[in-house]
């Protein structure tokens, strides 16, 4: 599954799946630009037309376009990889952490904070400015994630990432971080 903007990788994650050429795999796209507004959609939700055009058009892509988050959490429940070839240099990764929560294998970059975010649940690929490089090493570790995924050793993994991220990240957790650091700052 990718759950996220376009502009942040689905280009190349589509050029690879193509290239991976998988008999029994699916790949599952909720990717748009409505999700910032109307407006914003009307601008520049053409720039991608052709991106979701070659979504509806891949053999074995499932476009859903725009899913509201709760649905999102929903259908992650469902879905074995998380795959984001983030282009993008985040400072946090929600849809990464909704994915492990959700018991997801990661597959993404190295580049802004998706390291610290995903570490040490993630496969990590280095991000190089050369996206031929970059997609062909991708290309390399999504399939190797894809061939060990019913290994023991990672659904081990995955069980502890699963309890992991869903101590470290739920709104309990949050809440008293939250709380905390208001009546810090109040005093």
């Amino acid at each position: 599954v990718y759950h996220t903007t376009p502009w942040r990788g689905l280009i190349h994650l589509l050029t690879v799946f193509k290239r991976l050429n998988l008999q029994n795999t699916e790949l599952n796209i909720c990717s748009s630009t409505i999700i910032y507004g109307k407006k914003f959609d009307s601008i520049l939700g053409k720039k991608y037309e052709n991106v979701f055009e070659e979504c509806k058009n891949t053999k074995n892509v499932n476009y859903l376009g725009f899913v509201e988050n709760n649905k999102i959490i929903e259908l992650l429940k469902n879905m074995h990889i998380y795959s984001f070839p983030s282009i993008w240099p985040e400072t946090s990764c929600i849809s990464a952490i909704e994915a492990m929560a959700a018991g997801c294998s990661i597959v993404t970059s190295n580049l802004g904070a998706l390291y610290e975010t995903c570490t040490p649940f993630a496969n990590f690929v280095h991000f190089d400015q050369n996206l031929k490089n970059f997609e062909k090493d991708y290309l390399l570790t999504l399939q190797k994630t894809i061939d060990n995924y019913w290994s023991d050793e990672n659904q081990e993994s995955l069980d502890l990432q699963v309890k992991t991220i869903n101590k470290l990240y739920s709104w309990k957790i949050r809440a008293q971080d939250w709380i905390n650091f208001l009546q810090k700052i109040k005093s």
